[in-house]
């Protein structure tokens, strides 16, 4: 394991693999969870598992949904976000997708940046809570930083 950098108080455990200069290791990916032909009132579970050579620290959400190839810009449905790892819900209730990301055009901003660990999972129910629309796909992508193991 290498010696923690005393210039990188962020990495005193030696957790992350740093570089020459003192700053970490890492690269820009998106996990994205998705669910097909989820009809009227249904519901689907859709997870995305975390790399196993980095943690990953997600900063930005977006979604996107259609309905038989149009875009829906506000669909009716609920999305309810687990770390898997954790068992911890992070939404104290099923809450409408469009009130937790925007669009790939202007991503939400996360009020802080959340911490997933390597080989963890993020989990997501979607529930359609339109009485009349199936949806073809729907999209949730978490975009951030992934910051290599040492």
């Amino acid at each position: 394991m290498p010696l923690a950098n005393p210039k990188n108080p962020q990495n005193a455990n030696g957790r992350y693999l740093e570089n020459p200069d003192g700053s970490f290791s890492q690269d820009l990916i998106v996990y994205t969870l998705k669910t097909t032909s989820l009809a009227a009132g249904g519901s689907a579970q859709s997870t995305a598992q975390i790399n196993s050579d980095s943690d990953f620290f997600a900063q930005k959400a977006m979604f996107w949904a259609d309905v038989a190839g149009t875009v829906n810009a506000q669909p009716l449905v609920n999305i309810q976000l687990v770390d898997a790892a954790s068992g911890k819900q992070l939404l104290t209730a099923p809450t409408p997708m469009y009130l937790l990301a925007g669009t790939g055009e202007l991503p939400w901003v996360l009020p802080m940046v959340r911490k997933w660990d390597a080989n963890s999972q993020i989990q997501m129910t979607f529930t359609n809570f339109s009485s009349a629309t199936t949806y073809a796909n729907i999209y949730f992508a978490f975009a951030g930083v992934r910051r290599y193991l040492a």
